[in-house]
């Protein structure tokens, strides 16, 4: 070899450089390729990377350039970052427009003029699409689509009137995992929760499956007797592509599924995930997830006390309208009571009446007859005097002892309608149950003149009560039975 026929590394880089420089001058490119060891200087702000491209039967590199970004192009990453809320970092595929450079001292490398967002998230949105159209095909007896809504077994399932007991799939060291304990345990309502922790990687689609074993330990443990009313799964906030996990077909697939309603608490406010749709019920964040509990539980609890204060109001109408039929009895064994009595007095004076008068005719019979007996006596013998004398005297008695018993019957009737009106005699009769009702210091029989806020008094056997009118109704006498 003539060593004069050589050149220097030098001169060779620059015939390279000017071969690239006519080759590909201010030319540049849409490029398609997945970005790997990135490195970024902040204080710089600068990129540094690799593009690379893999096979699409097993995912070997089979192309890989570096590639860097400064001032305007870093710019365009920073808003890249924003409108996808992914970082810009290793195996993320994106379309970017790079321009080729060549240095004698840095070699070979791509600068990036520009990235697409549209592109990364419509990669995302198209394999978020060919998932949705599986899961429909695949499993049309559990899932469905009704205009835009997914029906799924799932979601069809009756939430228990109160959730207490909470299976709870999340990161055991994430703060969303921490949000939805704070916000659940410590509500304002003092209700109680018991929550079972199955904690799992809530991040990267290669934890999907990981996903998917707590469901079935959930599962297995519902079956064995733990009677979960909800699962609930949790993850904080993050870059979108950092959900990717939860748009998994099988993970998916399970949720819609799951013979208990599922509840996700994801911390995105962009977009739903597969899992959202799938689920029973959807949740922003782990926090809305806790208080969407706690919600659905009050609600229970105002129908309780609903239903409680509506027994209240039917008792306290029913022991009204009791009391009106009780006024209405008391009133008219008042007025009963009064008439017999009165009809009794009638009738023991025109029996007095009668006794004096039959008493008055028998004597004055009796005196005539004596007169008779006395001429007839003062005519014969001392004999047929006494012997009249003794007649006398027996018919006297006789007549006495007639009256005496005729007397004491009527005294006995007497004493036996007297027993009769003490024993429905008003102060006996407050005795049995019933209460005397008196409005303005007047006992009512009827609730004519009362109104609702007047002030009526009770009188019971051994009590006076105040008491204020709430409501009047009328009655009809159906309500109440003596």
């Amino acid at each position: 070899m003539n060593p004069a026929a050589h050149i220097k590394l030098s001169e060779l880089s620059k015939k390279v450089e000017e071969a690239i420089k006519g080759a590909f001058g201010r030319a540049n490119y849409w490029v398609i390729a997945d970005v790997s060891s990135h490195l970024y200087a902040a204080h710089k702000n600068y990129h540094r990377f690799e593009l690379v491209e893999k096979a699409s039967n097993n995912g070997d590199i089979v192309a890989r350039m570096p590639a860097n970004a400064w001032g305007a192009a870093s710019d365009s990453i920073a808003s890249f970052e924003r409108i996808t809320g992914q970082a810009f970092t290793n195996n993320i595929r994106v379309l970017v427009n790079v321009s080729v450079r060549y240095h004698p001292l840095y070699g070979l490398d791509l600068s990036l003029n520009a990235i697409d967002p549209n592109f990364t998230l419509g990669a995302l949105e198209q394999q978020r699409q060919h998932t949705l159209r599986q899961l429909l095909i695949n499993n049309s007896g559990s899932i469905r689509k009704e205009g835009n809504e997914y029906l799924t077994r799932n979601k069809l399932l009756p939430l228990p009137a109160v959730i207490q007991h909470i299976a709870l799939i999340s990161s055991a060291t994430s703060a969303g995992n921490e949000d939805f304990r704070h916000t659940l345990l410590s509500n304002q309502y003092g209700f109680s929760f018991f929550v079972d922790s199955y904690p799992a990687a809530v991040q990267g689609d290669k934890n999907a499956t990981q996903l998917v074993d707590r469901l079935i330990e959930v599962y297995n443990a519902y079956a064995d007797g733990k009677k979960y009313d909800a699962v609930v799964i949790t993850r904080g906030g993050g870059a979108q592509t950092d959900f990717i996990v939860f748009d998994n077909y099988y993970l998916c697939r399970a949720i819609a599924r799951f013979p208990i309603p599922v509840i996700t608490g994801l911390g995105h406010h962009k977009n739903q995930s597969i899992a959202d749709l799938m689920a029973h019920t959807a949740t922003k964040t782990p926090t809305k997830a806790a208080e969407y509990i706690i919600a659905h539980n009050k609600a229970f609890a105002d129908k309780v006390a609903d239903c409680q204060h509506s027994i209240i109001i039917h008792a306290q109408q029913h022991l009204h309208a009791h009391a009106r039929r009780f006024s209405q009895v008391r009133n008219s064994l008042a007025g009963y009571t009064s008439t017999i009595f009165s009809r009794q007095h009638r009738s023991l004076v025109l029996l007095s009446q009668s006794v004096a008068r039959s008493s008055t005719t028998q004597v004055y019979r009796h005196q005539s007859t004596f007169r008779e007996h006395y001429s007839l006596l003062l005519s014969l013998s001392g004999k047929l005097l006494k012997d009249q004398r003794q007649q006398l005297q027996h018919l006297t008695g006789s007549l006495m002892l007639s009256g005496r018993h005729y007397i004491k019957a009527q005294h006995l009737q007497m004493d036996h309608m007297q027993a009769l009106i003490r024993l429905i005699a008003p102060e006996n009769i407050i005795k049995k149950g019933f209460a005397i009702v008196k409005h303005r210091n007047k006992i009512i029989s009827t609730a004519r003149e009362v109104n609702t806020g007047d002030e009526l008094e009770l009188i019971l056997s051994d009590t006076r009560l105040k008491t204020t009118v709430n409501e009047k109704t009328p009655y009809h006498g159906t309500e109440f039975n003596i």
